[in-house]
């Protein structure tokens, strides 16, 4: 608690506890409540965000989203990538960068180095992330610099939550915010690759047992399972 108010509240607080101390502090752990959205859903809520976008001449939230759902990240992490952060020869890009919104009146979306838990990650850049990239840098002319400024400004968080919030609402979907978009990405790496160290690495989680929080298995996938391994000791 006392991190989340130096980093959204008073960046000049020092913490008063010792790494002794810690083990002490922690809070009972209290059950996450289930967020499963389904592919299906997503495709949904993308083509409802982009015709809204689309409908503003402002597209930049539809970008954020998709690119936040191809690197599996927390939305400050998204907004902060910059056009030297994708290395398309080398096949990679680094988020090692977030924005920090602070809820005091009038503070500003700052830059800050790091993600949330650690120094960032790099993944694999995908062909379908690698097209989006050149897609918005070809629409925006961006060859430098941050790639989601607005008029040199960072976009506000609620800008986009409320961008995204309405295409929920317009696609019928029971889904608010922008941390969802990474609990599902997250949610299909570990539905597809069965390997928590692999979404543990697209997360950039330090524990896998934050992973393990993150990445639920679906009832379809278990069911999959079982059938597959009913069928290898009895038979089709």
């Amino acid at each position: 608690m006392l991190s989340y108010y130096v980093e959204v509240f008073n960046p000049e607080y020092r913490l008063p506890f010792s790494k002794r101390h810690r083990e002490n502090l922690k809070l009972k752990e209290v059950g996450l409540v289930q967020k499963d959205l389904k592919p299906g859903q997503f495709r949904n809520f993308m083509q409802t965000l982009k015709a809204i976008c689309s409908d503003s001449t402002d597209e930049r939230a539809y970008y954020i989203a998709c690119m936040q759902y191809l690197t599996y990240s927390r939305i400050q992490e998204t907004v902060a990538l910059h056009y030297e952060d994708f290395d398309i020869e080398a096949g990679f890009v680094t988020l090692n960068k977030k924005i920090v919104y602070r809820r005091t009146k009038g503070a500003k979306p700052e830059l800050h180095s790091g993600s949330k838990t650690n120094k960032g990650k790099r993944i694999v850049l995908s062909p379908q992330l690698v097209s989006l990239f050149r897609e918005w840098t070809i629409k925006t002319g961006i060859r430098s610099g941050p790639l989601f400024t607005i008029d040199k400004e960072w976009p506000s968080y609620r800008y986009i939550q409320h961008a995204y919030d309405r295409a929920f609402r317009a696609a019928g979907i029971p889904f608010t915010g922008t941390h969802i978009i990474r609990h599902a990405s997250l949610t299909e790496a570990q539905d597809t690759c069965g390997d928590l160290k692999i979404t543990q690495a697209l997360a950039g989680h330090r524990s896998i047992l934050t992973t393990e929080r993150y990445a639920k298995v679906r009832d379809s996938k278990m069911r999959e399972v079982q059938m597959q391994v009913a069928e290898k000791v009895w038979g089709g």
